[in-house]
C-alpha cells in the first residue's frame, strides 16, 4: 500500500458508486472458476442462456488461434474439444472485456490498449506455464486476464487523479507504480487485489494482482511442493510482462529490470536460452490469438 492507509482505502473501494461490476452472467462463471467440482455441464448451462456470450464464444473456439479442422457449430462439443478450463476462460475473457469497452483515452493510455496488452499477457503467460509448470497453464492464462484489472478501477474511481498519473508517468522514466501512488496514495495492485476480492475470485488470482511486480519476500525458489500457486502465476505473469514490453505489446513503455527478470527465472527454473526460445515464438502465438484480443 502506497501513502494512504489501508483501512481508508478499503473504504474507498467498498462504497465507491463507480467500481467496475461484472455481468450477471459473469459471477455464475466465477462460480464455475471457484468451484473445483463444477462440471461441462454446469459451465454448457450458464453459456448457453447468454445468447450474446454463447457466440461471442464459439467464434472465439472457431478463430485461427485453436487450429480446429472443422467449424463448431455446437457448444457441447466445444466444451469436449477445447477442454473445460479452456472454455471456462474463454468465458470468462468474453465477460470481462466489456469492462473494456470504453473510448478512454488519457495520452498513449487508451481503453483498448489496456485489454490487448492484458490478453497478450495471458497468451504468454500460457506460453511459459506450458513449458515450467504444464499443469498450471489453463490458471496462468486468468492470472495474465485479471493481472492489470486494477487499473480500470483507477480510472473508474478517480478519473482527474488517474490522468495525473498518466501525465507524472509519460515521458519521465519513472516506474509506473510510483506515479500512481504519488497521485493516488494506492496503486493498480491494491485496486486490482481489492476488486478481486470483491468479485469472489479464486486467492490465488487475488495475489497475481497484488505480487505480479514482485514482492518484498519472495522465495529462491518456486519449484518445492511449498510453492504457492498464486507465487508461482504472479512469477509467470510478470515475466509476460517483461516479454510483452520487449515485443512492444505493453500499454506503457515503462523500463525494463534485467536483473529481476534474471531473478524470476531462477525462482521458476527456467534457463536465459529457454526463456529466449519462448521470447522467439511469441509473436507466431499472438497473431493466433488476434480473434481474443479484438475488442
Amino acid at each position: 500500500m502506497g501513502t494512504m492507509k489501508r483501512s481508508k482505502f478499503q473504504n474507498l473501494i467498498d462504497n465507491a458508486p463507480d467500481i467496475p461490476t461484472l455481468p450477471a452472467v459473469a459471477t455464475k462463471v466465477i462460480e464455475v472458476v471457484r468451484d473445483a467440482d463444477s462440471t461441462a455441464e454446469d459451465l454448457r448451462q450458464i453459456i448457453c442462456h447468454d445468447p450474446v456470450l454463447s457466440s461471442r464464444l464459439m467464434r472465439m473456439a472457431n478463430s485461427a488461434y485453436f487450429g480446429l479442422p472443422d467449424e463448431l457449430t455446437d457448444l457441447q462439443r466445444a466444451i469436449v474439444l477445447l477442454g473445460f478450463n479452456s472454455v471456462r476462460n474463454l468465458a470468462f475473457t468474453a465477460c470481462l472485456q466489456s469492462l473494456y469497452k470504453s473510448e478512454y483515452r488519457c495520452g498513449s493510455f487508451t481503453a483498448s490498449s489496456l485489454w490487448m496488452h492484458s490478453v497478450s499477457v495471458a497468451v504468454i503467460s500460457r506460453m511459459l506455464a506450458e513449458r515450467i509448470w504444464p499443469e498450471f497453464a489453463e490458471e496462468a492464462f486468468l492470472a495474465g486476464i485479471v493481472h492489470d484489472v486494477g487499473i480500470i478501477v483507477e480510472w473508474n474511481l478517480l478519473p482527474e487523479r488517474f490522468e495525473q498519473v498518466i501525465r507524472a508517468f509519460e515521458g519521465t522514466g519513472r516506474p509506473f507504480g510510483e506515479a500512481e501512488k504519488q497521485a493516488l496514495g494506492f496503486d493498480h495492485r491494491d485496486c486490482g487485489s481489492a476488486i478481486l476480492r470483491r468479485w469472489g475470485l479464486p486467492k490465488h488470482l487475488v495475489r497475481v494482482a497484488r505480487q505480479h511486480h514482485g514482492s518484498r519476500k519472495e522465495p529462491a525458489s518456486l519449484n518445492s511442493e511449498s510453492g504457492a500457486l498464486g507465487d508461482r502465476l504472479a512469477a509467470l505473469v510478470h515475466l509476460a510482462e517483461c516479454i510483452c514490453a520487449e515485443r512492444g505489446n505493453g500499454f506503457i513503455d515503462e523500463p525494463r529490470d534485467e536483473e529481476r527478470v534474471m531473478a524470476v527465472l531462477g525462482q521458476i527454473g527456467c534457463g536465459h536460452e529457454e526463456y529466449r526460445n519462448i521470447v522467439d515464438c511469441t509473436d507466431e502465438e499472438l497473431d493466433r490469438a488476434r480473434t481474443i484480443l479484438a475488442l
